[in-house]
């Protein structure tokens, strides 16, 4: 079963790292459209953002339900990292503990 479960887990750490690197673009790229530091007609940077807004959105419109947006400010994409931060926390934590000590055990006996 380990040899099913150990590859499954870091597959899904490495998806998850993914969409936290494609959140950070997301913002970055938020930001720079609403200061008007990159062109907003520029049809790339468009695709890029497009496609970003929808993977970002429908989770990040879930936690708006629970997070307001307050004074103009949308909390709402910390929160959806915050959680990814959690379940990444939450994996390697569920990696080191039920693989590594078997890995361990075996190496020393």
């Amino acid at each position: 079963m380990d040899v099913v479960i150990y590859p499954l887990l870091k597959i899904l750490l490495l998806l998850i790292e993914v969409y936290r690197w494609a959140l950070v673009v997301y913002v970055i790229i938020h930001f720079l459209m609403v200061f008007n530091l990159i062109n907003k007609k520029n049809q790339f940077i468009e695709s890029i953002y497009s496609f970003l807004h929808r993977i970002i959105d429908p989770a990040a419109e879930k936690i708006r339900r629970f997070i307001p947006i307050v004074s103009g400010i949308d909390f709402s994409i910390l929160g959806l990292f915050l959680i990814i931060y959690f379940i990444q926390e939450m994996l390697n934590r569920i990696l080191v503990k039920y693989f590594m000590q078997d890995v361990m055990f075996r190496a020393l006996g």
